[in-house]
C-alpha cells in the first residue's frame, strides 16, 4: 500500500526540495497559511546555487499575459512552459521578508543577463499586491526594477498605476507600473516588422514572430505567421483545431483576444480593426471537415469597424475559392457575444444559442467561433455549403495579409 503524505509533510519551498534532490524539475510544495493542499512548482537547481522557485517564465509567447485581475491573483499557464505563479502565492511566499529574487533574461541575439536582489516582498490583495520591498541589487542587466518599488499591481481591469492612462492596457500585460515605463524610441520601433509579410520576408518560415502594430501598442506583440499557404505572408487571426479553448465568451474577451498563438486562439477585435484600417488587407480562410476534405475562401479586401460600430464587418471585396462564399451574408453586420446582442434576430441572442461570437444575421451562414464538436446537427463550427447541416468543421484558420504583398 502506498503511504500518502500529510500536507504539512511536503517541503515548503524549492530550497527544501533541494535538500533531497538537486535536480531542476516540477515538485509539490505546501505553504502553511495559504492553502490546505500542496501545489505544483517549477524548481531551478542549476542557476546560482539552485533552490530557486520559478514564479514567472516567458519563453515563446505561447501564453497570453493580457489578463484580468483574478487571473494574476490566482496564477495561470503551465509550470512546464510559460506561466505566472499568482500574486496570492507570491505574497504568501514573501510576506516574512526572507526571500531573494533573481531574474535571468535573454535577448533575441542570445545574450544572457541577470538581476538579483537579496530581499524581495509584495503586499497582500488589500494592499493591491504592492511591490513592498526590493533591496540589494547585483547583476549585469541593470537595476530596472527599483523604480517600481512602492507601486501597486495593475491589470487590464484594475488600473492602479500613476499614469493618466491604464498602463496594463497600453502595454498588454500586468505589472507594478509606476507611470508606465520607457517607451520604444523610433529607432527601436523600426527594428520590428509591422506584419507577418515583413517578418517572414527573409526566413520564409511559418512560426511565432514579434511585430509592432502602429496605433495599437508601444511594444511588439506575438503573432503566428503562416508561410506555407497561398504564397505566405499571412498573419493568423483565428485558429480552431481541437476544442481546447472555449469560445463562448464575453465582449471584452473578443475585444482583447484570447487563447494561445501556437494553438487555438483569437487575435482580438480591437487589434483586427486597427490592422485592417492601417493598411488594406486580404482575408484567407482555410478549413477541413471531419472527413478530411480541405477547402478555402479568399476575399481581396477585408476590413472591420471600430468598437463604436460594434466591430461591424465593413468590407469583404471579391470572393474566390472552393468553399463557397458564406461570409457575404454577414457583410455590414455587427459583432455579437453572449453579453452584447447585436444580431438581426428578434426572439433570441444568436451568440447564446450557438455558444460563440460572430457577425450574426439571424443567425448565420458561416460560424467559425462556435462550439467545437463533430455534430450532425450543424451546431458548431460551420461554413455553408461546404460544412452543411449534416456536419461541422474539424478545423479552420482565418488569416490576413497586406494587399500589396
Amino acid at each position: 500500500m502506498v503511504n500518502s503524505l500529510r500536507a504539512d509533510q511536503y517541503p515548503s519551498s524549492c530550497v527544501e526540495v533541494g535538500t533531497l534532490s538537486r535536480l531542476s524539475g516540477v515538485y509539490q510544495i505546501f505553504l502553511p497559511g495559504h492553502s490546505l493542499q500542496p501545489f505544483l512548482v517549477s524548481c531551478d537547481g542549476d542557476t546560482q546555487g539552485g533552490g530557486w522557485t520559478v514564479i514567472l517564465r516567458r519563453m515563446d509567447g505561447s501564453v497570453n499575459f493580457f489578463r484580468y485581475w483574478n487571473d494574476y491573483k490566482e496564477g495561470f499557464g503551465n509550470v512546464n512552459g510559460e506561466f505566472f505563479i499568482g500574486l496570492d502565492k507570491l505574497y504568501a511566499m514573501t510576506k516574512d521578508l526572507n526571500q531573494e529574487l533573481i531574474i535571468v533574461m535573454k535577448n533575441m541575439a542570445g545574450q544572457t543577463k541577470y538581476a538579483k536582489y537579496y530581499r524581495f516582498a509584495i503586499g497582500g490583495e488589500a494592499d493591491l499586491y504592492n511591490l513592498r520591498t526590493l533591496k540589494g541589487y547585483s547583476g549585469n542587466a541593470g537595476d530596472s526594477l527599483i523604480s517600481h518599488v512602492g507601486s501597486n499591481f495593475s491589470s487590464m481591469d484594475r488600473d492602479n498605476d500613476k499614469s493618466e492612462n491604464n498602463c496594463a492596457e497600453l502595454y498588454k500585460g500586468g505589472w507594478w507600473y509606476n507611470k508606465c515605463h520607457t517607451r520604444l524610441t523610433s529607432s527601436e520601433s523600426n527594428k520590428f516588422a509591422s506584419s507577418c509579410a515583413e517578418a517572414t520576408a527573409l526566413s520564409r518560415r511559418s512560426g511565432v514572430y514579434q511585430i509592432l502594430v502602429r496605433n495599437y501598442s508601444l511594444h511588439p506583440i506575438i503573432v503566428s505567421c503562416e508561410e506555407e499557404t497561398h504564397g505566405g505572408g499571412w498573419t493568423t487571426v483565428l485558429r480552431r483545431q481541437d476544442g481546447s479553448v472555449d469560445f463562448y465568451r464575453f465582449w471584452k474577451d473578443f475585444k482583447n483576444g484570447f487563447g494561445n498563438v501556437i494553438g487555438e486562439f483569437f487575435i482580438g477585435l480591437e487589434l483586427l480593426h486597427i490592422i485592417t484600417n492601417v493598411a488594406d488587407q486580404e482575408l484567407l480562410i482555410v478549413m477541413e471537415d471531419f472527413n478530411g476534405r480541405h477547402r478555402f475562401a479568399k476575399y481581396d479586401q477585408f476590413e472591420i469597424g471600430s468598437e463604436d460600430e460594434a466591430y461591424k464587418l465593413r468590407t469583404l471585396g471579391t470572393y474566390s475559392g472552393d468553399a463557397g462564399d458564406s461570409l457575404k451574408d454577414h457583410l455590414g453586420l455587427k459583432f455579437s457575444t453572449r453579453d452584447r446582442d447585436n444580431d438581426q434576430k428578434d426572439t433570441f441572442n444568436c451568440a447564446e444559442i450557438y455558444t460563440g461570437g460572430w457577425w450574426y444575421d439571424a443567425c448565420y451562414k458561416s460560424h467559425l467561433m462556435g462550439k467545437y464538436q463533430d455534430s450532425s446537427l450543424g451546431a458548431g463550427i460551420n461554413w455553408y455549403p461546404f460544412a452543411t447541416s449534416t456536419g461541422t468543421l474539424k478545423g479552420a484558420q482565418m488569416m490576413i495579409r497586406p494587399r500589396r504583398y
